[in-house]
């Protein structure tokens, strides 16, 4: 997918998901503004950035945890995500009128550092292989496989890409069908 005179901003791009984005946004073509708590030069927010263009996409991560999905880790952690799909819907009918889409991804089960360690934990307090802990999460999910940092990060490259210019306000879940639409 060709991305060329397209900018996007990628926040939590420090690592994981974020991280797997920004890269897969840029290989396409795209001008990445990469903005993560851990990045001090991070700076420009999305609106500032975009609406001066009038034009451009907004692309939040939010979780399936914010759709209800009974496996989530705590409520709070669901309540944020929840939150995130709701500033997507407003702000995709607030921002329509500088032509810009605002859009979220909703990642279920997914293997990233912060995953893997807690996948380790459970393990040991289970007294189980890391094996088994992983053959257990893959089971619970219709295609029987996690994601990968990337399964979300090819959602975002489309979300961004020509292919998406007439979606907004949405949240598309990338979760293996957990949790059907």
């Amino acid at each position: 997918m060709e991305l060329s005179d397209q900018v996007a901003l990628v926040t939590g791009a420090g690592q994981g998901i974020g991280r797997a984005s920004a890269l897969a946004l840029a290989a396409a073509g795209a001008a990445v503004v990469v903005a993560d708590i851990d990045a001090p030069k991070a700076e420009a927010t999305a609106e500032a950035i975009m609406a001066s263009q009038r034009s451009g996409r907004i692309i939040n991560i939010a979780s399936i945890a914010g759709k209800g999905y009974e496996g989530t880790s705590n409520a709070a952690y669901a309540a944020s995500k929840g939150a995130v799909i709701a500033l997507t819907k407003t702000a995709a009918q607030q921002l329509g009128k500088h032509n810009i889409n605002v859009n979220s991804v909703c990642p279920g089960v997914t293997r990233t550092a912060l995953s893997d360690a807690n996948l380790h934990i459970r393990a040991q307090q289970e007294g189980v292989s890391l094996e088994e802990m992983e053959r257990r999460r893959a089971q619970v999910i219709p295609l029987k496989r996690a994601n990968d940092p990337e399964d979300i990060a090819a959602m975002v490259v489309f979300l961004a890409s020509p292919g998406a210019r007439n979606i907004t306000g949405q949240s598309f879940n990338v979760d293996g069908g957990l949790i059907p639409d």
